[in-house]
């Protein structure tokens, strides 16, 4: 069985334009129309394709697509909108204890609170109060 693709090569693609101008992938673009494959397309077109499907469900379970969905509209979000001003950041040292940790999840009503060492330029991560409450009821059955 012969395809049509098999039929064609790079040399039969006709470029206009100098090949320099299309840039150091230039040369994939065109063979990528050549091959009927269609222009080139990034990760968002891709991720919004497959989100589009008729049963998206097929490709993503329903919590990955919505979080992809937040993901995706997140992108055109400004910095100033989501950003919190430092000084108005909770954050713990590491050295706390357990008991200032939880009275801290409670006055601030978050449920993520970042840990750093000595200052907050110095950042070691984020415990999350539901994997502090998993922690807590492992410690307390065994």
């Amino acid at each position: 069985m012969t395809d049509h693709v098999n039929d064609k090569t790079i040399a039969d693609a006709p470029i206009s334009e100098d090949p320099r101008a299309l840039g150091a992938h230039g040369w994939l673009q065109v063979l990528r129309l050549k091959l009927g494959l269609g222009g080139p397309q990034n990760v968002r077109d891709t991720i919004e394709g497959a989100l589009k499907a008729p049963d998206p469900t097929a490709t993503f379970t329903e919590a990955e697509r919505k979080m992809l969905e937040r993901l995706l509209r997140f992108g055109s979000s400004r910095v100033a909108a989501i950003m919190v001003p430092r000084a108005d950041i909770t954050a713990l040292d590491e050295s706390e204890s357990l008991a200032e940790l939880l009275q801290t999840f409670e006055e601030a009503g978050v449920s993520r609170i970042p840990l750093y060492s000595e200052t907050l330029d110095d950042p070691r991560g984020m415990i999350h109060v539901k994997d502090l409450f998993r922690w807590l009821m492992a410690d307390a059955a065994g």
